[in-house]
């Protein structure tokens, strides 16, 4: 009896087992078919690249060495853009977004030192929306938000990293279900505590997918 009593316990537990990876799974299906049913409205994933050109301040150095002014460049960058959140209509979206340009910046010494062009990526993080004019594809949008602003050189060693805050705008086309063509400019401001001016901003076009 105690073996049989044994056997059927453990042969209790396997069911059980099984039963709960089958619940799991059936919960788990359930969830992605109600994230990802092509409504707008609901639980949103997306990202994107395209072409920007990011304009910094460059100091120019005398034969010196000294730096003798700040002129406006402009560099072509590429793009990406991350973004994850929640629509609480067919119309409107509201995301955590990271947008981000990557460039190569020419760091000039003057003669004293080499010249050198490392990799910069200067971006924005933070809250953004998104309000799209129709509830069905093709739709018209507007887009904007704000957030943490960055410019790191993520390939150099023992550099300087920049950081303030920073905003965005623009607009863009739904022109097809999850596909969105969208321009959009980036405007950075100083973190107050910072003594010297980076003065990033760019302006660039993208193709985008949201999930949904």
């Amino acid at each position: 009896m105690t073996d049989h009593s044994a056997r059927h316990r453990t042969s209790c537990k396997s069911n059980a087992l099984i039963v709960v990876l089958a619940i799991a799974i059936m919960l788990g299906s359930t969830a992605c078919a109600l994230a990802f049913d092509n409504s707008r409205k609901g639980f949103v994933l997306g990202g994107g690249a395209g072409v920007a050109t990011t304009y910094y301040s460059r100091p120019v150095i005398n034969r010196f060495g000294m730096v003798a002014r700040f002129e406006t460049t402009g560099a072509v960058s590429l793009l990406t853009n991350f973004k994850i959140g929640h629509a609480s209509s067919e119309q409107f979206m509201l995301y955590y977004v990271n947008r981000v340009t990557w460039y190569e910046r020419s760091f000039d010494g003057g003669g004293f030192v080499p010249e050198t062009s490392p990799t910069v990526a200067s971006g924005i993080g933070g809250i953004g929306v998104t309000y799209f004019f129709k509830r069905s594809v093709p739709s018209v949008l507007v887009h904007g938000g704000g957030g943490l602003a960055a410019y790191t050189l993520p390939f150099e060693d023992g550099t300087n990293d920049w950081s303030g805050y920073g905003l965005w705008f623009g607009g863009g086309y739904e022109f097809s279900r999850h596909w969105t063509f969208d321009v959009g400019v980036g405007i950075t401001f100083d973190d107050p505590r910072l003594t010297s001016s980076v003065g990033l901003n760019s302006a660039g076009v993208s193709v985008n997918y949201l999930a949904y």
